[in-house]
């Protein structure tokens, strides 16, 4: 029997808002999310704006690839979706390589700035890793072209459902963290929708989106609390997601938005990064 609504787990609602900071992440606003204790936290111009167009301008003189999974978007570089620890390992040094080219013709190594970040917002000692598997590293980031296709440019969806097999599958939470280099100049559209629930087991088995969290009937959200969170060119935001979530699609004229993409989860007391 499907369900008439998605049953699980809510940030109070007085914490359902995001935490928002200008240039410099601080510990509150990082932990807050990755402890599950706030669903998003937004660092503005965490990149300078020289640095995000000339990573965009980067990837757009690649030959990126339409995304494999059919979500509608092109990419450059890895995720692990649909992908088994195995396959999704073996294909890293290929895409590794895809990405540093990109890097070094931007003079902006991603990596590196997202491991200062992370290592100045936690205590001293915390431990800032790749996931593994077999003594192999994980991507640090994904590039990503969404095209938008109708009202959202990407479906509702979590990305817990995505981790099965992996060692990120045990993160506390399972959080996003996207620089964002190029976004539509559009105040209507083209934000990140978060809706007020992580799903449970019992929700997820009966819609059949135990394995891939991917996609959730809008309809059944009807009733649920949202937030539009719209990140502009050089922002950084950090996010639960392992809550229900989506892209809504720009209604400027110019839609082009382009994302490197990673997540980030706690386990064991370390910070762990896989895409």
């Amino acid at each position: 029997m499907n369900p008439t609504k998605l049953n699980g787990s809510k940030f109070p609602q007085q914490r359902f808002c995001a935490y928002e900071t200008d240039n410099q992440p601080d510990n509150e606003g990082v932990m807050s999310v990755l402890l599950g204790l706030r669903p998003a936290c937004i660092i503005r111009n965490a990149l300078a704006q020289e640095q995000s167009a000339a990573l965009a301008n980067a990837y757009l003189d690649q030959s990126a690839q339409r995304r494999h999974d059919g979500v509608p978007a092109y990419e450059i570089g890895l995720g692990s979706y649909g992908l088994t620890p195995d396959d999704y390992f073996g294909r890293v040094p290929g895409a590794r390589a895809d990405m540093e080219a990109i890097y070094a013709a931007a003079g902006v190594h991603l990596p590196s700035m997202a491991q200062e970040i992370l290592q100045a917002t936690v205590d001293p000692g915390v431990v800032v890793r790749p996931a593994r598997h077999g003594g192999r590293a994980a991507m640090e980031f994904r590039a990503t072209h969404f095209v938008d296709e109708g009202p959202l440019a990407l479906k509702a969806h979590e990305d817990r459902g995505q981790t099965d097999g992996y060692e990120f599958g045990a993160a506390h939470r399972v959080c996003g963290f996207n620089f964002y280099v190029l976004t539509p100049d559009d105040q209507e559209g083209a934000a990140l929708r978060m809706w007020n629930i992580v799903p449970d087991a019992r929700t997820k088995r009966a819609l059949g989106v135990e394995k891939t969290g991917y996609p959730y009937p809008t309809e059944l959200l009807a009733d649920t609390p949202f937030i539009d969170i719209r990140p502009r060119a050089g922002d950084l935001l950090l996010f639960a997601a392992d809550g229900v979530h989506a892209v809504t699609s720009s209604k400027a004229a110019s839609k082009a938005r382009i994302v490197f993409q990673s997540f980030a989860g706690m386990i064991d007391g370390q910070i762990v990064r896989w895409t």
